[in-house]
């Protein structure tokens, strides 16, 4: 849209696609479209999920040179990417990887997690988690010197 003439500060001109005005910035005259859009509030979540990547991009910017050649040296060739790994490792939302040793490493979130909710069924040292009749109970340690036996199958165990 071209201007004829000397602009005038705030002056509305009407065109095809909205409504435009004049205005001068710097020495400049500057052509504007109103109204201005203006971005849209992050939320909490969309916060959460940008601190997060940072804090992933920084870790893995730190991380020791040798597990990173090894983490590289393991996706080369392959169609995963190594530092897409390594994200979903620190952030916790990794599958499982199995090497060419036959080791299987698993994210560091998942430990916890399985931690927390076995300390749910009981936290007592020396606690087994025993299945009886289709779901988890807490085995308590026996009194020294005591054995565990089963009864055989479908039977519960106890200490002799």
């Amino acid at each position: 849209m071209a201007l004829l003439g000397p602009p005038l500060p705030w002056v509305r001109r009407e065109a095809r696609h909205g409504i435009y005005y004049t205005r001068q910035w710097r020495g400049l005259t500057v052509l504007s479209r109103w109204p201005r859009h203006r971005k849209a509030r992050r939320s909490a979540l969309q916060r959460q999920k940008e601190y997060d990547f940072a804090s992933v991009v920084l870790a893995i910017k730190w991380l020791d040179p040798s597990l990173l050649a090894g983490t590289m040296d393991a996706f080369k060739g392959t169609q995963v990417l190594w530092r897409d790994y390594l994200a979903a490792m620190l952030y916790g939302t990794a599958f499982a990887l199995t090497t060419d040793e036959g080791r299987t490493l698993y994210p560091r979130q998942f430990y916890d997690k399985i931690n927390n909710a076995l300390d749910l069924l009981g936290a007592e040292t020396g606690a087994l988690q025993v299945r009886n009749g289709g779901q988890w109970q807490t085995l308590p340690p026996g009194p020294t010197g005591s054995k565990l036996t089963s009864g055989g199958p479908g039977e519960n165990l106890r200490w002799l």
